[in-house]
């Protein structure tokens, strides 16, 4: 289990990574670094490819193709 350190730099958050057999699970908070950019920086400190990401997401008006560029 470890702790991504703050990203972004208007709202800084932190999200908890922790290892499984199969991937890397990812806590967010708010994800207002963006979702994308979490799992950037966790795959880039790990070396793993994420199983599940879990936290806030306030995409509440995004468009349908924002949404799923974002799942992508």
């Amino acid at each position: 289990m470890a702790i991504t350190g703050e990203l972004s730099t208007i709202i800084k958050e932190q999200s908890l990574m922790v290892a499984m057999v199969k991937g890397l699970v990812i806590v967010t908070r708010c994800a207002h670094p963006g979702a994308v950019n979490i799992v950037k920086k966790t795959m880039e400190l790990t070396n793993m490819e994420v199983h599940l990401v879990l936290g806030g997401f306030p995409l509440g008006g995004a468009s349908e193709n924002k949404i799923l560029s974002i799942i992508e």
